[in-house]
């Protein structure tokens, strides 16, 4: 999603295409799980940090 600005969907039917779609990303769309990755990131090196530190 970090580096995606459009995503196609694909509707297949016995491996045939149905329909097929394409929709585009803003900034503002990505920019929740931009957060969440880098959220994510600094908790689990604390975490890891914490972990290295009682051993």
């Amino acid at each position: 999603m970090f580096d995606k600005s459009v995503i196609q969907l694909k509707v297949l039917k016995e491996n045939n295409l149905i329909q097929e779609r394409s929709i585009k990303l803003s900034f503002k769309d990505r920019l929740p799980w931009i957060i969440l990755g880098i959220i994510s990131g600094i908790i689990s090196y604390q975490l890891l940090n914490l972990i290295v530190k009682v051993i």
